[in-house]
């Protein structure tokens, strides 16, 4: 990978697999500039980060555009995006810090899927899913659930492969492979995703294998 693959202002093209390391930064000041007003996520995606930040947290309060007023993110409260890449950018720095950003981005995705299965209600809804499809046919709906934007459209496009489009801006790519890996490794599957941005659209093709 590209020192600055992570920076969608040109096209990108790559693949990987859930084994293999990817390298290079995430700027964390271009990722926040990609990120709207409008963006925001539940408070449940915070709290196992916060938990890995400890008393690092509270150096990183003043820099947050809406830090909890109770110091404990409400889990179905609304929060920043922006404020949700600074916990887990200053988090990666803590808990990997022998890895490249984007690596460390990557990982932080993976526990994306961990933190929504903390909600019972979560728990009761993943229960319908008996395989990764399944979640990729629904993943428009589940996401407009816990977060107002990007909106990921995504569709069945072979057996075992699923493509998941974005035409708003995404934060962090590496990021999100970390995020489709997690679902995919849910399953005890083995993920391989494609990334594509052409300028405009920025495609997730996941495929996995038993």
């Amino acid at each position: 990978m590209t020192e600055r693959l992570d920076t969608p202002s040109r096209t990108v093209s790559y693949e990987t697999t859930a084994s293999v390391p990817l390298t290079g930064d995430v700027p964390l000041a271009e990722v926040l500039g990609r990120i709207g007003d409008d963006y925001s996520r539940k408070g449940f995606f915070f709290r196992r980060h916060v938990r890995v930040l400890g008393e690092e947290f509270h150096a990183l309060r003043e820099e947050l555009e809406a830090p909890p007023v109770l110091g404990t993110y409400l889990p179905f409260a609304d929060y920043p995006t922006r404020d949700y890449f600074r916990v887990i950018d200053r988090a990666a720095r803590l808990q990997f810090p022998g890895l490249a950003m984007a690596e460390a981005h990557r990982r932080f995705g993976r526990e994306e899927l961990g933190s929504f299965l903390e909600q019972v209600i979560a728990r009761v809804a993943w229960s319908a899913f008996d395989d990764p499809m399944a979640v990729f046919v629904g993943y428009a709906e589940l996401a407009k659930r816990v977060m107002t934007r990007p909106h990921g459209h995504a569709k069945k496009i072979g057996e075992r492969h699923a493509r998941v489009e974005y035409h708003d801006s995404l934060g962090s790519i590496p990021y999100g492979i970390g995020v489709f890996e997690g679902v995919v490794l849910a399953f005890k599957q083995h993920p391989r995703i494609a990334v594509t941005f052409d300028g405009s659209v920025l495609r997730y093709d996941v495929r996995w294998t038993l």
